[in-house]
Formats: C-alpha cells, structure tokens, sequence
C-alpha cells in the first residue's frame, strides 16, 4: 500500500473529534454547577485547567478556545504528536499552527509546559522546541510561561504526581499557596 494512500486510511482521518463538545461541557455545565453550588471565584484570571498527555493538549486547547473563561493552562507531559510519535501524520504541525494563530496575547494567561525523558515522554523535546519559539516569538516570558524537562521521569501518573507541585507554585504562586493555608 503506498504511503499517501496509508495515511488516508488511518484511523485517525475517520476518528471522531469530540474536544469542542468536551470544552463546552466544562464551559457551560460543569462551570457554572460548581459555582452555583460551591463558594469559589467566577473571575477568569482565577480559573486554570490541567491535564496530563492528551489531557496537556486539550486544556491547552481550552484557554485558546476560550481565554475569557481560563487564565492559564498546565499541560504535563503534552502529547504533542497527537497520535502515535512513530506516524507521520501532519498532527503535530497542525497543533503547533493553531497554537500560533490562537495564543492569548501576552499578560493576562499563564502557560506551564513539561515533559520526563522516558517511555513516550522521550519523543516530546523536538516538538516542545518549536512550541517553546512559538511562545518566545509571541512575547510570553518566564512570568507567564514555562517549560520543564524532568530527567528520568517517564509518561505516567507517578511521575506527574512528584511533580504537580512545582505545577501549582508556577500556576498559583508561593503567595497565593501559602494565603491558602
């Protein structure tokens, strides 16, 4: 089977999308319930999304898609390739594009990015280089972004769990952490 025609069957091409239908369900359901029900602040630059892999991506996405109601994003361990790193599949220059034609300018959203260097974690620095000249080329800076790369860290839970406190301290700051306590 040649290449081109390889691609076009690849499941991926016939796959479904559901991240706007996600996003709009965090937006107008989830949202608006737990500040109906709980006692939090309705104020933007005080809600931020998280996620780890393609969970990194999608809470991206979210602050592109909706800066108004996000301040910041923590995308841990980003799957940037959006599908398997060994395919090539134009996914990846695709999220990069739309990353550059979507960035919040600078000053009022924060951007948090890692990765580890093992397992699928060990596909991500190239691509997290061209994210990274993204965000310098858009004028964000070490007070509204950053990029950590942890050695031996590897793509799963245990690993991002060591390190979503340096997460918070970046997303929240020291001051507002320790107001908490």
């Amino acid at each position: 089977m040649p290449d081109s025609a390889r691609k076009m069957n690849h499941p991926f091409n016939r796959a479904e999308l559901r991240g706007d239908q996600y996003l709009e369900f965090l937006v107008k359901r989830v949202k608006p319930y737990v500040e109906q029900h709980y006692k939090v602040s309705r104020e933007a630059n005080d809600a931020f999304i998280a996620g780890s892999s393609m969970g990194g991506l999608i809470s991206l996405y979210a602050v592109l898609e909706y800066p108004q109601v996000f301040s910041a994003a923590a995308a841990i361990s980003t799957h940037w390739p959006g599908i398997d790193p060994k395919d090539t599949l134009p996914v990846a220059e695709a999220i990069r594009k739309y990353l550059q034609e979507n960035l919040p300018e600078p000053g009022k959203h924060q951007f948090y990015f890692d990765h580890g260097t093992e397992t699928l974690d060990r596909f991500y620095p190239s691509m997290q280089v061209a994210v990274d000249r993204i965000m310098w080329e858009r004028g964000y800076d070490d007070s509204n972004w950053q990029t950590r790369v942890f050695i031996g860290h590897a793509h799963d839970e245990k690993s991002w769990n060591t390190r979503l406190d340096q997460v918070l301290v970046f997303l929240l700051g020291v001051e507002k952490l320790n107001a908490d306590q």
